[in-house]
């Protein structure tokens, strides 16, 4: 991937931050029980989209794109493509012209 330097690092960093959050929020005894329910569903929004990071992270590792791939995935793919709809449009444009 392009920027799979950086993605990692970015990703380390909001985990790490998310990290000292929660545990600040374990560590915090707030006298309003309204706050603390709050906090306490934000905390576990949290956990949980750092459980969806981890997960699109190990999948991401799996694919192993490398700078180059998406062009040619696309080059290839309009390899495949190209003629056909060449052939579409040639064949549309002269039932235009003798149906007109």
């Amino acid at each position: 991937m392009l920027f799979d330097k950086k993605v990692k690092r970015d990703m380390e960093v909001m985990q790490e931050r998310n990290r000292r959050f929660l545990q600040t929020m374990e560590q915090a005894e707030p006298s309003d029980k309204e706050q603390l329910s709050e906090d306490t569903q934000n905390a576990e929004d949290i956990r949980e989209a750092m459980a969806k990071a981890e997960a699109y992270r190990r999948q991401n590792e799996d694919l192993g794109l490398e700078k180059g791939d998406v062009f040619a995935l696309i080059f290839s793919a309009l390899l495949v493509f190209g003629p056909i709809l060449l052939i579409l449009a040639l064949l549309l444009t002269l039932a235009w012209i003798l149906l007109h």
